[in-house]
């Protein structure tokens, strides 16, 4: 990124639209890994006018590509206009692949609509495009594999998804090596989809992707924030107070490091700390992480059942500390989580709040 922003004023006194809308569209790609995503539309916005105006089909499509990507990211499905400005584009350059680019990011916006069966099928056609490329590209079918795993998981369909983890896993292990970060992130997924289907070995995967992550790079990571946030769920489920401890607090601390204190992506992670401490009677101290969690999702949560999930623990723990708001708050609760109650952990925690 400083290398990129010291050359920022050489390439703009340039006024060359292809050189700049490159330049835009590298600096997004800094910020999206540097987790600045509240910066990164505005420059896929320059990338893609100034790409137009250079007459650049290809990167115009790539960066209307990659902003779907960053509304994925950012929780948001509010996208029609946007969506029909990328098919437009991609359709004009008449290629499969980038086809499949757009299916894949299209799929991940469906996910955070509460569309999963619609992310099913877009991943299922964006797989067989990938899987009949003259040559072979790796990358791209594990993370279509992955992404696919994610969205049978949210119909459902654990099963599939563990087919489609273990073929990812596999894949990634063979062609780019077992310590590879696609790999370990891979191992993460399958991990967790172990984890849903109460598999005994989950925890001891879960463990091992934490610590091939540590190994890799010791600083806080997109990877170790989600690794620790399901190992602290599956502590919670396993009532494992000493792996708890650790995690759950980790992940919060990993998240503060790499997002900052008042980013949204702190929600998950607070959530799941929350309710470690609610379970071991350190009321006081959910609440608070609870309450910190759903002012942080104002400005956009990753998924929307989060910060109904904080909602609804929220008032199981006012009500257990015969908290006066408990009536308020319960609901406030079930009106954010009636809506997805076709969610299981949505539909399990609007039972407990009857």
């Amino acid at each position: 990124m400083a290398a990129l922003d010291a050359l920022g004023p050489a390439i703009l006194a340039i006024e060359h639209a292809p050189l700049t809308a490159t330049w835009h569209h590298d600096r997004a790609d800094a910020l999206r890994q540097a987790g600045r995503l509240d910066e990164l539309d505005a420059e896929l916005v320059a990338a893609s006018n100034l790409a137009a105006r250079a007459g650049d089909d290809d990167l115009r499509a790539r960066a209307l590509i990659n902003r779907l990507r960053t509304a994925f990211m950012l929780g948001r499905s509010d996208v029609a206009a946007l969506e029909a400005e990328a098919d437009a584009a991609v359709e004009r350059m008449r290629n499969p692949a980038m086809r499949a680019e757009l299916d894949v990011s299209l799929a991940r916006v469906r996910v955070v609509g509460g569309r999963a069966p619609d992310a099913v099928a877009l991943l299922t056609r964006a797989l067989a495009v990938y899987d009949h490329l003259a040559i072979a590209a790796p990358r791209r079918t594990t993370a279509v594999l992955q992404d696919l795993g994610a969205a049978l998981q949210v119909t459902g369909d654990l099963d599939g998804a563990q087919a489609a983890l273990d073929r990812g896993y596999a894949l990634a292990t063979a062609a780019l090596g077992a310590d590879a970060d696609e790999t370990v992130e891979l191992r993460g997924a399958r991990a967790t989809n172990l984890m849903y289907r109460d598999q005994p070995e989950a925890a001891a995967e879960l463990a091992a992707v934490a610590a091939a992550m540590a190994r890799a790079s010791p600083g806080p990571s997109a990877g170790r924030v989600a690794v620790e946030s399901y190992r602290c769920e599956l502590a919670i489920a396993q009532r494992d107070v000493a792996t708890g401890a650790a995690a759950c607090r980790d992940t919060v601390a990993h998240a503060e490091a790499l997002f900052g204190a008042d980013s949204p992506r702190l929600t998950w992670p607070l959530l799941v700390l929350g309710r470690f401490l609610a379970q071991t009677g350190e009321l006081r101290a959910a609440a608070a992480r609870f309450e910190r969690a759903i002012a942080l999702s104002a400005a956009g949560a990753e998924t929307p059942v989060l910060p109904a999930l904080a909602r609804g623990q929220l008032a199981l723990t006012y009500r257990a500390l015969g908290d006066r708001r408990a009536a308020a708050q319960t609901a406030e609760a079930r009106a954010a989580l009636a809506p997805l109650a076709d969610e299981p952990e949505a539909a399990a925690l609007l039972d407990e709040l009857r």
